[in-house]
């Protein structure tokens, strides 16, 4: 891993705080002389020791991670009916599946495009599989209209999702 100027100054920032904070008292008797002294032995052991930055880059990354993924867990909670349980959105599969996969999308995504085949192998080999399908334009002007499209379909759809699916599989399928 290559050492970035700005995680560096970030890292001594962090390591500073985490070495200094419990001796600020201390260090505000220090005189300039021997603050000075300390920072240059702090300074050389960086410089014998840049591993050390590594390992607190890779620390504050997992930190900065883990409570990435504890928000998102939270946010989920907090929005799951609305989330797993819509009456607007389609259910593909199993609708009483023991799991539940749910797809954000946008027609205009190549992502999503090209994951359309395995969420249908997913459906065709696992008949416990229930997936939530929400409508997600966030790609333009064009994506809000065959959203729109789709959403309208949906609500004329009386086959259970039936026609949704083949409309939703040709706007795949299909150029633009």
């Amino acid at each position: 891993m290559a050492l970035n100027p700005r995680r560096i100054i970030i890292a001594l920032f962090a390591l500073v705080l985490a070495i200094g904070a419990p001796l600020i008292a201390i260090a505000q008797s220090f005189t300039p002389e021997q603050r000075g002294e300390i920072e240059k032995i702090i300074r050389e052991y960086l410089l014998r020791n840049p591993e050390l930055l590594q390992e607190v880059i890779g620390e504050m990354d997992k930190r900065q991670a883990d409570a990435a993924a504890e928000k998102m867990r939270a946010a989920v909670a907090e929005h799951r009916e609305a989330i797993f349980n819509s009456k607007r959105h389609v259910i593909l599969g199993n609708p009483r599946g023991d799991v539940t996969m749910v797809e954000f999308f946008d027609y205009n995504c190549g992502y999503c495009k090209r994951a359309m085949a395995d969420m249908m192998d997913l459906i065709k080999n696992d008949p416990k599989l229930r997936i939530v399908l929400k409508e997600f334009p966030v790609l333009g002007e064009g994506s809000t209209q065959a959203a729109l499209v789709a959403v309208a379909l949906h609500m004329q759809d009386r086959t259970a999702g039936k026609k949704y699916l083949d409309f939703h599989q040709k706007m795949y399928n299909g150029r633009g």
